[in-house]
């Protein structure tokens, strides 16, 4: 990628989380992203459709790292516990971004792509978990449990992702 292209997309993304710490992102505007970013607005659509475009963007990018710092891709099979924990620690580290990209509106969205991009991992390291229906719940109550636990407490976050976890696993131990 062109050194100008990823100076002007990092200040592109330093003006929306500044704006986002402060407004909701259906009151951030193009115009107002644009003349924070010191760019035009033409420069803006040229890397993103709209700001949902951009939020949408930077969701995606922040899954991805989360689920790419899990030190193995079997984790899940082999240790749901440490799966748990390792996904909680990950979402810890992201701090700010995490709960500047989870604030307002858009927790359920995000929360939603998480479920989905999760449920793609875990499918391409367990080709036998797409047709599980009981497991595909289950993964489905724990991400929204979690989720919704996690970052709607202010315990601290080392002592929730522990407890979550020892949660994940007590639910996973029990059949269905």
């Amino acid at each position: 990628m062109d050194l100008r292209v990823k100076k002007t997309r990092k200040s592109i993304v330093d003006a929306f989380i500044e704006l986002r710490q402060i407004k909701p992102l259906e009151k951030i505007t193009v115009k107002e992203l644009a003349s924070k970013a010191m760019i035009n607005k033409a420069t803006f659509y040229l890397h993103y459709q709209d700001i949902y475009d951009l939020e949408d963007s930077l969701e995606s990018e922040l899954i991805s790292s989360v689920l790419s710092s899990i030190s193995d891709k079997n984790l899940y099979v082999d240790n749901p516990f440490q799966f748990e924990l390792e996904l909680m620690n990950a979402i810890k580290k992201e701090g700010p971004t995490f709960e500047i990209l989870t604030s307002g509106n858009r927790s359920a969205h995000f929360v939603m792509q998480l479920e989905k991009e999760l449920k793609n991992y875990i499918s391409q390291n367990d080709p036998s978990f797409s047709s599980d229906v009981k497991r595909n719940i289950m993964v489905s109550f724990i991400v929204y449990g979690a989720y919704y636990t996690y970052t709607n407490n202010k315990y601290d976050k080392d002592i929730l992702a522990k407890t979550l976890s020892k949660l994940t696993q007590q639910v996973i131990k029990t059949e269905l």
